[in-house]
């Protein structure tokens, strides 16, 4: 942390053997200025930084003045940049472009660039005027498609390879995409000179970025209740977000939903125009989307997934009815009445909108059976101490009922002792809140040899439990597009997807109910049955909320959780021997 200079002087730190300013920036403006703090340096002499102060702060405050002007003047935050793989209208890439150029500018003026004070005035005077005039002629139709490429063929070329747009060059889709951003580009430009002299009222005039006004005729015109009723749905979902302080899990899952909708629309849709009519149509489609539709029809939207999937000759199995009403309808409804209490509509259109018949083709999971568990843990599984994570891990979920993404990232630190219990502390990226847990190791696990796996692998030098399997799901999220889903999506994909594309079939269960999940319901089950109650069923599955993490706080919940753990028995198992150790 930066200490205060020795004499205590306002705005005057040192740090790293100089001395810095440092102004507070205001709650307020931080999103208009993207930072907390504003700094400049002043040098390692403490009575140079003294003279240097006064007008650092100074510039500091000028900046903040800004960022004020551009805060009345009502400057929108930057919209999400296109999606890739979606293709968007002319309008919608038009509107992108603009944002982009927009922030481009604020980044510049954000930046010291006074060193290039020479250049940058040399680029206003000739350059600009010069580039202005160039992109009129795309504007109006004069240049030809060479000369429109070199001038605004970059921004298409752009949008092309994100897959935005397939308007090929020279066509009249490209001519027409190409006059659109060289118009908004020019637009961008005039705001900029508007922003360099202080006036942050001036707004765009271009006519694909003029809010058109809703027309009498409109019958939705009438929900307007005021300027966020004609905000667009995606833009009101981040507000919906932050005001909500949504998990990261279901800020994504909000996100998906409101893309699913807007794609089965064709387009960003303000939200007073949302109607019943919508929300039944999106409903219909659901109903017939087929599961993991991104993975399976990657870069097409919904709709086009649909009609791709309807033409298979044997089509992948679709969204099972629950996931249709509990995920996507649920959450668009929960979304919905947010902005009814929050004023922005009247109504919910989602109101009392479901599926009503449960489908058939995508059967429950149900837990293992004693045979299952039997050929699960016979003869199939390694003998003799050569476990690897596989075999570690089956165990591990059927005595702790961990899900796959909570097992896979526990660290070695995780696991100790609380009150002279070992337990496995679930407190990585979790589902939720609630599903943050102490889970105390069975006796049987500890007869399997799990202190010593432990210790083994601390001595190797590992941080996790399973490190290769945290491994492969943490570079394949690396490796995904920013923001395309939260990171427990990413490490069922391997050991888990091994077990139910391999394993499950070599050792004779076919049953489609069950899968690396039955190992959750089976120790939900057997703990159950055993006559432990459900609110201690609930905190050791972590479907209890944040208070139910009493395991955290009161020491007496570890030796109760153990001794449920300790009710837990399978019928299936006959002790160690089953395991082959």
């Amino acid at each position: 942390m930066p200490s205060k200079s020795p004499a205590k002087q306002r705005h005057l730190v040192s740090q790293g053997g100089r001395y810095w300013a440092r102004l507070s920036v205001p709650k307020v403006l931080r999103p208009i200025i993207g930072k907390s703090e504003l700094w400049e340096t002043l040098g390692p002499d403490l009575m140079q930084a003294r003279r240097k102060l006064p007008g650092a702060v100074a510039r500091m405050h000028v900046r903040l003045g800004e960022a004020r002007e551009e805060l009345e003047a009502g400057r929108k935050p930057v919209s999400r940049p296109p999606r890739e793989g979606c293709i968007l209208s002319v309008g919608n890439l038009a509107k992108a472009h603009f944002e982009e150029q927009l922030e481009k500018q604020a980044e510049e003026r954000r930046a010291d660039l006074s060193r290039f004070a020479e250049t940058i005035q040399y680029q206003r005077e000739v350059v600009q005027p010069f580039y202005a005039n160039k992109l009129r002629s795309v504007v109006n139709g004069l240049a030809s498609n060479e000369e429109a490429d070199a001038l605004i063929g970059w921004s298409i070329d752009r949008y092309r390879e994100q897959g935005n747009t397939d308007a090929a060059f020279g066509t009249p889709e490209w001519r027409e995409l190409a006059q659109a951003l060289a118009g908004v580009h020019l637009e961008a430009m005039r705001l900029k000179e508007a922003h360099n002299v202080g006036d942050f009222s001036a707004q765009p005039a271009h006519p694909l970025l003029v809010k058109k006004p809703a027309a009498p005729e409109d019958p939705t015109s009438a929900r307007i209740l005021g300027p966020d009723s004609e905000r667009t749905l995606s833009d009101l979902a981040e507000q919906f977000a932050k005001e909500k302080a949504t998990s990261d899990r279901t800020r994504h899952d909000n996100r998906v939903t409101i893309r699913m909708l807007e794609e089965q629309i064709g387009e960003p849709l303000p939200i007073y125009r949302l109607t019943r009519q919508h929300v039944h149509a999106f409903k219909r489609m659901l109903a017939d989307a087929p599961a993991n539709s991104t993975k399976r029809f990657p870069g097409m939207m919904l709709p086009e997934a649909v009609k791709a999937n309807k033409g298979r000759a044997k089509p992948y199995p679709l969204l099972d009815a629950r996931t249709v009403n509990d995920k996507y309808l649920a959450r668009l409804h929960a979304f919905l009445n947010w902005a009814v209490r929050a004023d922005v509509i009247p109504d919910n259109p989602a109101a009392g909108i479901k599926v009503e018949a449960v489908k058939a083709s995508t059967p429950p999971r149900v837990p293992f059976s004693p045979g299952d568990l039997t050929r699960l843990f016979g003869e199939h599984l390694a003998p003799g101490g050569k476990w690897g994570e596989d075999q570690w891990a089956m165990v591990l979920s059927l005595f702790g009922g961990m899900r796959a993404s909570e097992l896979a990232q526990v660290r070695l630190d995780s696991v100790r002792r609380e009150r002279g219990v070992l337990v496995i502390a679930i407190e990585e990226q979790t589902k939720n809140m609630g599903s943050r847990r102490l889970i105390p190791v069975h006796s049987e696990v500890l007869g399997l040899g799990f202190e010593q796996l432990v210790a083994g692998l601390r001595q190797r030098k590992e941080t996790h439990l399973f490190p290769n399997w945290y491994q492969q799901g943490m570079e394949a999220k690396a490796k995904a597009p920013k923001e395309s889903a939260t990171i427990d999506h990413y490490f069922p994909r391997y050991l888990p997807r091994r077990f139910n594309v391999t394993y499950l079939a070599k050792v004779g269960i076919t049953d489609d109910r069950k899968s690396w999940h039955s190992f959750r319901h089976t120790f939900k089950t057997g703990l159950s049955m055993a006559g432990v109650g459900k609110d201690m069923r609930d905190q050791l599955c972590g479907h209890a909320d944040t208070s139910a993490g009493a395991g955290y706080v009161h020491g007496a919940s570890v030796e109760a959780m153990k001794g449920a753990i300790e009710l837990l028995q399978f019928d299936g198992i006959i002790s160690t021997d089953c395991f082959g150790r």
